[in-house]
């Protein structure tokens, strides 16, 4: 006989009237769901002496089986259902405890009725199978920590919740079951094996990889000032960064006044004033670089301007070359000007760049005044200061003339100082209409004619 209920197929053996008694009871047997199991009810039967029996060979009439007792809803009877194997068969069987009793009746004319009684507790599990676990990639910047969830691409072929059981990296750690991973500033893969739990003793392991990328560095412009025709080791390094805190390097620079000496840029200022611009390149060793322009002014050297003695007599202009003692060293002195005037006296710009001071009248003492030069680049000098003693001390002589033949004047010079020097004089003249004429001398010149 056969009985099917819940995935369940029983098929029982007909049994003859002297069995009565069976070797276990109940029957207790454990499967697993999806499985089958055939159980020979057989060789649980003994007869009137107590040997085994091993003939369930009697057909029966068909109410020969009866289901006596059932729980989980089972049916409480199975009628007209013919059998004679003698065996229990389980089929596709699901999760469940599948306990009832089985009697056996038979009627034999002539003769008593007999029966015999069996439990059975079929018990369907679930077993229970590992978890698996699936490799991971992420991407992650440096200095951070991110939480992964790790078990997304994690199955449970029973369904059971998985948690995150453990890891082996110093950078990482479970929290609210997920992966935390803290990125060190170092570039680089880290793998970090985990392992998970289906909380049934199942358990698997994968190798979650967090690639720390690199991050280029930061290479900032600089400015420097070098006098021309000297050469400078500029740390352009000094302000630039790494934000992987890498070790930098100078690896490149355009410039034929720059070169790399030990990690810094030397420049050799040439000797012309000017504005030289090098591009360089730093490196951080890991395949990161990036450029920056170093600037290096060299300036143009300003001019000197000396300071000037002269002497003046009251009154009498004197033209002063102020420029006769100044220097320029990378260029040429092209401009005077006056920056500010005498007190006592006026001081006026020629357009030789030469100075004409004249004093005041009946002045007689120091004055002074002051200027500066300009160079060929534009670059003015400092100031200078011309200082002037003017002397009163000479004196005016009105001398008788005459006309020679031809109606000409001629002055002879001959006076001396006290120091036996010629003395500086001006001579005055007047032509016939009453205009007057002057003829200026330095000291030492023989005389001069007014004609």
């Amino acid at each position: 006989m056969a009985l099917m209920f819940m995935g369940l197929m029983l098929a029982f053996p007909a049994f003859a009237q002297e069995i009565y008694a069976w070797t276990e009871s109940p029957i207790r047997r454990t499967i697993e769901t999806g499985s089958s199991m055939v159980l020979d009810l057989r060789d649980y039967g003994y007869g009137e002496e107590g040997s085994p029996d091993s003939s369930f060979s009697i057909v029966l009439a068909p109410t020969a089986y009866r289901l006596t007792g059932y729980t989980q809803g089972y049916p409480s009877f199975v009628s007209n259902t013919p059998a004679s194997s003698g065996r229990l068969v389980i089929t596709n069987a699901v999760v469940g405890t599948y306990a009832f009793t089985m009697r056996a009746r038979h009627t034999s004319n002539p003769g008593p009725a007999n029966s015999g009684r069996v439990g059975v507790r079929i018990t369907v599990v679930d077993p229970n199978y590992p978890p698996v676990a699936v490799n991971n990639s992420y991407t992650q910047a440096h200095s951070t920590t991110v939480d992964h969830n790790v078990l997304s691409n994690d199955i449970d072929p029973n369904g059971d919740p998985l948690t995150l059981s453990s890891e082996n990296s110093p950078y990482a750690s479970v929290v609210s079951n997920k992966l935390r991973f803290a990125a060190p500033a170092t570039p680089g893969t880290y793998p970090v094996t985990y392992t998970i739990s289906d909380g049934r003793g199942g358990t698997a392991s994968a190798v979650a990889t967090i690639t720390v990328p690199n991050v280029a560095p930061t290479a900032v412009n600089d400015s420097y000032t070098q006098a021309r025709s000297t050469t400078v080791d500029r740390n352009v390094l000094s302000n630039d960064s790494d934000p992987n805190g890498d070790a930098l390097t100078i690896t490149g620079e355009n410039s034929s006044y720059a070169s790399i000496v030990s990690n810094k840029l030397r420049f050799a200022a040439p000797a012309s004033p000017g504005s030289y611009p090098v591009t360089y390149t730093i490196a951080d060793g890991r395949g990161g670089t990036a450029s920056a322009v170093a600037t290096i002014t060299v300036p143009n050297a300003a001019p000197v301007a000396a300071n000037d003695s002269v002497l003046a007599l009251t009154q009498i202009p004197v033209q002063i070359n102020v420029k006769a003692n100044d220097s320029d060293s990378d260029g040429t002195i092209v401009a005077v000007a006056i920056l500010s005037g005498p007190a006592n006296g006026s001081a006026l710009l020629n357009s030789d760049q030469t100075i004409t001071y004249t004093s005041e009248a009946a002045y007689s003492g120091s004055d002074s005044f002051t200027y500066r030069v300009t160079d060929n680049d534009g670059t003015h000098s400092g100031a200078g200061t011309v200082s002037v003693t003017v002397d009163n001390s000479y004196s005016v002589s009105h001398i008788d003339y005459a006309y020679d033949a031809l109606g000409r004047l001629k002055v002879v010079q001959t006076s001396t100082d006290l120091g036996g020097l010629p003395v500086g004089w001006v001579a005055y003249c007047y032509d016939p209409s009453g205009n007057r004429q002057s003829v200026e001398a330095g000291a030492g010149a023989a005389g001069a004619a007014c004609e």
